[in-house]
Order: C-alpha cells, then structure tokens, then sequence
C-alpha cells in the first residue's frame, strides 16, 4: 500500500522558515522603531516650541492701557476694559453693597455674611468702607480655613491612606492647621515651599517647618501585595 505523504516540513525546511519569518518580524520591528523616534523626535521638538511660547515664560513688557476715562478706579481694570471692548462688550453696572458683601464673603470665607455683618455694612457711608471689609474677612481665621483648603486639595491632603486599609494618620490634623496658620499669618509662599520640601533638613528648624516637611507623607498609599513599592507611591504623589 503507499506510503501517506507527510504534510510536515523537513527539519531543514522548517529551520529556514523560522529563520525567514524572525528576519521579516525584525525588519518591521526595526522599521517601527525608526518611524516612532522620528515622530517623537518631531513631536518633543514641536511641543517644546508650544512651551518656549507659552505666555508665563515670555519676557515681561511694560504695557499701558488707555483708560476709558469713564469706567474703572484703577489699571486694572483699565486692562478689563480693553479686552471687553476688543470683544465688543460693555462693563456691567456696578455692583450693590449687598452684593459686594456677599461675593467677598463667599470668596474669603465660603459662608454668607451674617446679618448683622450685612447691616453693618450698608450703614457705613465711609469711602473706605469696602476696604475695612476686606481688610476684616482676611483677619478671620475663617479666610485661612477657606483658601488653606485648596492647598490641601492640590497636595492629595488627607487623614488616611486610603484603598483597602485606609489606615488613619493620627498626626495629620498638625499638618492641616500649620496651612491654616500659614494663610493666616500671610507666610512668604516660597518659605512654605521651602518648609514643606525639606523642612527637616533646616539648620535649626521650627517646630512648623518640622509639621511642613509632613508634606512627604501624604496621599493615596496601597499596602498589599500588589504594590509593595511605598516610595513608589510616595513619588507618583510628589
């Protein structure tokens, strides 16, 4: 009877095959790998243009808007006017003192004004009486409360760590209340960086740039055995 014909290829064959498919494979790996530092190449080059133009790092210049003559108490808002009038638009009327009350409460404290606060204010017919107003928000401890809060947001502040665990970090109220009294106390902002960075590094730190450097310990930390890298973690929240 015949012998059946065997679909394999010899050992030869299939050595020269293999050899042929890892050199086209290598071709087009190497050919992919050329086009793609091209276009990083192209893309890091063009994205560093778009930075050099960014208007934060253009050198300042002296400009003077011309004041309407009609609108506005200062250079700023001779600027304000400019752009609205380029834009076509026209200020709005100026604002009631009860208005005036509520939006820098609001915006300095993130409460309403109490009603005797409100009271107080609409009977005061000083020209300065804006001014005291402000100068009385920024004075309450409720401003650092308020605007130490967005601080604490931009550096993932929180009193535990989250995912599984969420352990409690028992200290962390020291850290929340040195912003607070940052704010409040109209601390340099690059001493509060500095603080914060590496305050425990200082020749002769303070007891607040001790409480700053817990900066470092803050954030998201997953302990498991998924992610034993803590100074990974630690790193992807600097």
């Amino acid at each position: 009877m015949p012998q059946s014909i065997s679909k394999e290829l010899p050992p030869c064959a299939r050595l020269m095959a293999m050899r042929l498919c890892l050199a086209i494979g290598l071709f087009v790996l190497m050919g992919i790998h050329a086009i793609a530092s091209d276009t990083r190449r192209n893309r890091k080059e063009a994205d560093l243009q778009v930075a050099k133009d960014f208007w934060a790092f253009q050198k300042p210049r002296l400009q003077s808007p011309q004041s309407n003559g009609e609108w506005g108490i200062n250079r700023i808002d001779a600027y304000i006017f400019e752009i609205l009038k380029a834009n076509g638009l026209s200020p709005s009327p100026p604002a009631s003192k009860r208005d005036l009350i509520r939006r820098a409460t609001y915006d300095l404290h993130g409460l309403p004004p109490t009603p005797e606060a409100i009271d107080a204010f609409l009977t005061d017919e000083s020209p300065e009486a804006y001014e005291r107003l402000i100068d009385r928000l920024l004075a309450s401890p409720r401003y650092g409360e308020k605007w130490g809060q967005h601080w604490l947001d931009v550096i993932r502040f929180s009193e535990s760590e989250g995912f599984e665990y969420d352990r409690h970090l028992p200290g962390a109220w020291r850290f929340r209340d040195y912003v607070i009294r940052s704010f409040n106390e109209d601390r340099p902002f690059d001493a509060f960086i500095r603080e914060q960075l590496a305050g425990d590094e200082f020749e002769d730190p303070s007891e607040d740039a001790l409480i700053a450097a817990g900066f470092h310990r803050f954030g998201p930390v997953r302990r498991n055995a998924g992610n034993p890298e803590i100074a990974l973690s630690r790193n992807e929240v600097l």
